[in-house]
């Protein structure tokens, strides 16, 4: 449920993830000298190692076609461990920012003058709230959650301590963290993902 008073957007809320107004918590990485490509498909650089998740749980070798099905939309399956694993490498889980591209074409127009966070090519609308809210958001158990998207296209928590970026012409999430994460990730029950770098300018699928 959103909220507008008559004082106009600056009462605007969530009920469980709020809308973040102060976007200059994204400027840690926003202002960097990289490009907007890096950062919206594999993040900032910094971390200790990075994966790749693939949207397609089965792990197909499908062509290029076939694959626009699965961009911009990690399954709801693949989703739920993610965010276990992501729980457990943070301080912060209770503090977490979701950054949602503003140009989906269903996002309300109410929502369209609010600040966003720039990345040159792309736009973010900055949400915040518990790693607990997304995990509802994302699974669809909160009815109050925004309808136009079921997940983050970039998320990170208070700590910093990963970045998840999930661009919308990918087939796959990227995640960065600490060497420990990344472990988890690579051998988490029900993930399909791979190493690799953000210099390594990954290919559109595997290899």
């Amino acid at each position: 449920m959103w909220l507008l008073s008559t004082a106009g957007f600056t009462s605007l809320v969530h009920v469980s993830l709020r809308l973040e107004f102060d976007v200059s918590h994204g400027d840690w990485f926003a202002l960097r000298n990289e490009h907007w490509v890096q950062l919206c498909t594999s993040g900032p650089t910094g971390f200790q190692r990075y994966a790749r998740l693939f949207h397609d749980p089965a792990g197909i070798d499908a062509d290029q076609e076939e694959l626009q099905n699965f961009e911009d939309q990690p399954p709801r399956e693949l989703l739920a461990p993610l965010l276990d694993v992501l729980a457990r490498h943070t301080t912060t889980p209770d503090d977490v920012l979701v950054a949602i591209w503003d140009g989906y074409g269903v996002m309300p127009d109410r929502l369209r003058s609010v600040p966003t966070v720039d990345l040159r090519r792309r736009k973010y609308l900055l949400l915040r709230g518990s790693l607990h809210d997304v995990s509802r958001w994302v699974a669809g158990t909160d009815r109050d959650a925004p309808d136009y998207t079921d997940h983050p296209n970039l998320m990170w928590p208070g700590d910093r301590a990963w970045f998840v970026a999930s661009e919308i012409d990918m087939p796959w999430t990227s995640i960065g963290g600490s060497q420990d994460l990344i472990n988890e990730v690579l051998v988490g029950p029900g993930l399909d993902a791979a190493p690799f770098a953000p210099s390594d300018r990954p290919p559109y699928w595997r290899n």
